[in-house]
């Protein structure tokens, strides 16, 4: 189940990183929204943010930017970046 997306900017190139959660395990935990997630895992949307900034710091590279400063989209507007990316 997509979630939401991040807009991440590697090597001056837009790069979606798609959130999403398997279909099942999202019903059972009760997450149908990037916040319903946020609620039931506090903290972990923020960690995965940090995690994608800083990658590729280890290989001597600097940092990656985000798109809208880290902003998470939404879900519908995630739907339709997956289309257009797909197109």
């Amino acid at each position: 189940m997509v979630l939401g997306s991040l807009g991440l900017i590697d090597q001056g190139e837009i790069d979606w990183k798609i959130l999403a959660m398997e279909v099942h395990e999202a019903e059972a935990a009760g997450v149908s929204s990037i916040a319903d997630y946020d609620r039931v895992y506090p903290g972990a949307v923020s960690d995965v943010r940090e995690w994608f900034r800083t990658i590729k710091t280890f290989d001597g590279k600097p940092e990656n930017r985000y798109l809208k400063d880290g902003k998470v989209f939404s879900r519908e507007d995630s739907i339709g970046i997956i289309r257009e990316c797909h197109e």
